[in-house]
């Protein structure tokens, strides 16, 4: 493919990537594509909340980021008309446990750019959640991490939208409580 086959736009490699992207940040296959990697095993492992759900929401203006998934209420599921009080429930409760996981599970999930499970793994430990921006300068230590990936990382979290649901999320006290004792 030379273009997106949702939006038409021609599509991006970055530099050191092998797979080419849609650089095109409102465009509703990119969308859905980061709603289903956050919610995915390898990141979030969110369960019981599929690709069919996740579109429906989407398609509804429910949620377009991964923002948006983290406000989802049991309610919010249930009146979308896509999924039963109990497994809204579930969905939620799946929801709520996010607060508690591994700090490189979210680094991961929020599809920053050459930014694998790996990758965000060595950044956990490097990063302070609650001053990402101040301590950016010691990933740059990190051996055989790459001025690629730190310039995706750079300019995932100078985007004044990335920064503040980053920042929303290890605001949370249950996130914050979390981190405190994982370290």
């Amino acid at each position: 493919f030379k273009f997106c086959p949702c939006c038409d736009t021609p599509l991006e490699r970055p530099y050191g990537d092998r797979d080419y992207y849609c650089p095109n940040t409102a465009c509703y296959g990119r969308v859905q594509s980061a709603l289903e990697h956050f919610v995915s095993r390898e990141a979030m492992d969110i369960r019981h909340l599929g690709k069919e759900t996740l579109g429906a929401l989407s398609a509804k203006g429910t949620i377009s980021c991964w923002g948006d998934i983290m406000r989802l209420t049991a309610e919010d599921l249930v009146s979308f008309g896509g999924v039963g009080k109990k497994n809204a429930d579930k969905i939620y409760e799946e929801i709520q446990r996010c607060w508690t996981k591994d700090f490189w599970r979210l680094l991961h999930g929020i599809s920053i750019p050459l930014i694998g499970a790996a990758s965000a793994k060595l950044l956990a430990e490097k990063l302070d959640p609650q001053n990402v921006l101040g301590t950016l300068h010691l990933v740059e230590k990190i051996p055989n991490f790459g001025p690629e990936r730190f310039e995706q990382l750079r300019l995932f979290f100078t985007d004044p939208v990335n920064f503040q649901l980053f920042k929303e999320f290890v605001s949370n006290s249950f996130f914050i409580e979390a981190l405190r004792y994982s370290r």
